[in-house]
């Protein structure tokens, strides 16, 4: 029999319009899963478009959305906007790491417009981890046989102080992935295709004591993350996909994507009684992102173009990777560039 969580009240319910779906910590602690995809796919009314594998730049859409980067869904943690430009290109080339996260909440429908700019399809909410009520650890090492490891590890609690008016929460956490990557190089089999990144989050909180009247809160998240990627853009040809899929041509050795990103975030709540609560949230983020990558040809170059035997083709209908791929026929000097012949690398 299927289990239904119900938060809040049967009166409640019909205050939200549209539908809220809720990954709790236990299922997110019992699967241990690192792509969000995976994480994702339980619920219902989500599009997804793998990309690397990984699930590190993911593609979603809800309820028939386009997927272009999440940029019609709003993604936020702990109730910061993530996109790197949320007001004007919310392409969400930033993603927080899922596998530090302590739950996951995706709100579909018109309740959604309450948390900003382009919600046409939903947004998804992450919550970090949350200092503890007592002193606690926990850490988590995987380790897979394609060579991939992570280690999420935390340490935090909160503490009484009998000289201060108030009690203080500490919480450090970090969260470490790599891995050789998968695919393979064309005539360089020991090529790195994979990625490796690391995360950190400090919280440092006040609390009112227990008996306040009205109990409040103030709490400090710093969070750093830096990932190194060799990934690409460039792919197969069909004939290519459906013998070698997991192939790369040479021509994308080079290509390696690197990315910053900081949150500054301060949140005060108070409860003024028990219907009624007031949370705000001062925040500041950065997001610094270089992807050097192949991009086209350029079959204007006489350098290239001119002489007895040139490089490229010289037409202008060879300069898109798309185009050379759906017909690598057309264009078999740019095709042998892209997978590194002899004579063309």
């Amino acid at each position: 029999i299927d289990i239904m969580t119900v938060i809040g009240t049967a009166r409640s319910v019909h205050d939200v319009a549209g539908s809220v779906t809720y990954i709790p910590p236990e299922k997110l602690e019992l699967q241990k899963y690192t792509d969000i995809h995976r994480i994702l796919r339980q619920v219902p009314g989500i599009n997804i478009q793998e990309d690397d594998g990984y699930g590190l730049r993911p593609s979603i859409g809800l309820r028939g959305s386009g997927l272009d980067r999440s940029s019609k869904v709003l993604i936020m943690e702990d109730g910061v906007l993530l996109a790197p430009a949320p007001y004007s290109a919310p392409a969400a080339y930033y993603f927080p790491f899922s596998a530090r996260m302590n739950a996951i909440e995706v709100t579909k429908g018109p309740s959604t417009v309450k948390y900003g700019p382009f919600t046409t399809a939903g947004a998804i909410q992450f919550f970090s981890t949350p200092i503890p009520n007592e002193a606690a650890a926990e850490m988590t090492f995987l380790s897979s046989n394609q060579g991939r490891s992570t280690v999420h590890a935390w340490a935090g609690g909160k503490f009484a102080v009998d000289q201060l008016p108030f009690d203080i929460g500490l919480l450090f956490e970090t969260y470490q992935d790599k891995a050789p990557g998968f695919k393979e190089i064309e005539g360089d089999p020991n090529a790195d295709t994979g990625f490796s990144l690391q995360d950190y989050v400090t919280k440092i909180g006040v609390y009112s004591k227990d008996n306040a009247s009205m109990p409040q809160s103030l709490v400090f998240k710093f969070q750093y993350s830096d990932e190194r990627a060799n990934e690409t853009y460039l792919g197969l040809t069909e004939s290519d996909i459906r013998s070698r899929p997991f192939m790369r041509y040479n021509a994308s050795q080079l290509d390696q994507i690197n990315t910053e990103h900081y949150t500054y975030q301060l949140t005060h709540n108070i409860e003024f009684n028990d219907d009624l609560q007031l949370t705000t949230i001062v925040y500041n983020t950065e997001f610094a992102r270089n992807w050097e990558k192949l991009d086209r040809f350029e079959n204007s170059d006489p350098f290239f173009t001119s002489g007895a035997n040139p490089l490229l083709s010289g037409t202008g209908s060879c300069n898109s990777l798309n185009e050379i791929l759906v017909d690598p026929i057309n264009c078999p000097r740019e095709f042998e560039v892209l997978r590194g012949a002899d004579g063309f690398v």
